[in-house]
């Protein structure tokens, strides 16, 4: 041997295989070429009908948030109306109750005296600014009598 060993494929073999392989890729790529052409068209169609449902809801959503706010805008006017007029009440001394059974209630025990039977709805602030009516400890619901 010579002082000089080689070690990997002589260049001619290395020009031979490139020239298989490349004789190769020639005849195979058409055929993959058509493949993934077909492919392409199988899938179009689902993507058009994913595009165009997304459109849809994105459409849809949008619909719904504007809905959203032109109500909470109006929400906002209502709310400013309401909290004037709770503002108004608490100022005045809270809400009246005009069903003629508790006057006739307030009207009887006004007579017999100032201390109300245990049980009975009384008028009592639990928070500041908040009035509520307290039924003993229960919720009765609306009470009726009849005199």
């Amino acid at each position: 041997m010579t002082g000089v060993e080689s070690v990997g494929p002589t260049p001619m073999e290395m020009a031979k295989s490139l020239l298989s392989r490349r004789i190769m890729l020639k005849d195979a790529l058409p055929g993959i070429i058509r493949n993934l052409q077909a492919e392409e068209e199988s899938i179009l169609p689902k993507l058009k009908r994913s595009i165009d449902r997304h459109q849809k809801s994105n459409n849809a959503v949008s619909e719904l948030k504007l809905k959203r706010d032109a109500l909470q805008k109006e929400a906002a006017l209502i709310l400013k109306d309401v909290k004037s007029l709770r503002t108004k009440i608490d100022e005045s001394g809270g809400m009246i109750r005009l069903d003629p059974n508790w006057a006739k209630i307030g009207a009887m025990f006004a007579q017999v005296g100032p201390s109300w039977p245990q049980g009975w709805p009384t008028r009592t602030p639990r928070a500041s600014k908040e009035h509520f009516w307290s039924f003993g400890g229960s919720i009765l619901g609306p009470l009726s009598v009849n005199f």
